[in-house]
């Protein structure tokens, strides 16, 4: 049942010798999310699927699981196949006869492109191969519960649709998935809330219209032979950026923005306007964030 919660941490904190790297991380796990989990590199993604799943154990804090719902687990992280001997299909099936109701073997090896090596170790397969089994194993689980660190790192491009379409069909099914990636295009897609870890707590907690609302309304963008300063300073502008002639503001306000441009409009060509990308925003806040520090 959606909005029935699985899994609720409170003032979480973790550390590494003397290095803090959770500082009172809170957050709800609802049934039926797909949940984007993003962050710098080092900021604690994966240590914080590594308290959940009880690989590591924290400090201090508590993570609560619902005992009534009690769903089935299953995680992909970036080195998790350890068993090289073992062939892709036997894998597979030693996944699978670890769940209540798992998926047939064959199905998932089909939908994945993987039957052309089933019988092939995995010591023998290439990385983007090992990736699309490790994949393979969270489908096969059929588990209720995802945790997916970084899934698509070294997957081609179609094996990257085909992940993402997976994706979407478990959002159909109900699944809950809470995926760490750095793709952040491909999870402004599919999210339908965001985590933003930063400095060891949960900056952001939200959809991506929130986001957008909290931090950048808008992007304007345009080709121009203009210098790069003459836009810098522009009212509600907090980021300018220049590929060749586009140039691509980052505004609180378009409107304003616009009437500011507005001397070196007849300079300006095929301006468009467009809602912030979940990238510029997490690129503007860390840069915002830098200053303070």
């Amino acid at each position: 049942m959606k909005n029935t919660t699985l899994v609720e941490v409170h003032e979480l904190k973790f550390n590494y010798g003397s290095k803090m790297v959770l500082r009172g991380v809170n957050l709800t796990i609802p049934m039926g999310e797909i949940i984007g989990l993003i962050g710098e590199n080092g900021a604690g993604k994966t240590t914080l699927l590594k308290l959940l799943l009880g690989i590591l154990h924290s400090q201090s804090g508590a993570i609560q699981w619902n005992k009534v719902a009690k769903p089935e687990v299953n995680t992909m992280f970036q080195n998790n196949l350890k068993l090289v001997g073992v062939t892709v299909r036997d894998l597979l099936q030693l996944t699978a006869a670890q769940y209540r109701n798992p998926r047939p073997v064959a199905d998932v090896m089909e939908e994945l492109a993987l039957s052309s090596f089933a019988k092939r170790p995995l010591s023998r397969l290439s990385g983007g191969q090992l990736r699309k089994v490790a994949f393979g194993l969270t489908l096969v689980s059929n588990a209720q519960l995802l945790f997916l660190d970084e899934p698509t790192v070294g997957m081609d491009v179609n094996a990257r649709q085909i992940f993402w379409r997976k994706i979407e069909q478990m959002r159909v099914q109900g699944k809950t998935v809470l995926i760490t990636s750095h793709y952040l295009a491909e999870i402004q897609e599919v999210a339908d809330r965001i985590l933003i870890l930063k400095a060891g707590k949960i900056k952001f907690n939200g959809t991506l219209a929130e986001l957008q609302r909290g931090y950048l309304t808008s992007q304007i963008s345009f080709v121009t032979n203009l210098p790069k300063a003459r836009f810098q300073g522009l009212t509600n502008v907090k980021q300018v950026l220049v590929k060749g002639q586009q140039v691509t503001l980052d505004t609180t306000d378009s409107d304003q923005t616009l009437r500011a441009l507005a001397p070196w409009l007849n300079q300006l060509n095929n301006v468009k306007i467009t809602a912030a990308s979940l990238e510029n925003i997490f690129t503007a806040m860390t840069k915002e964030d830098d200053r303070h520090e």
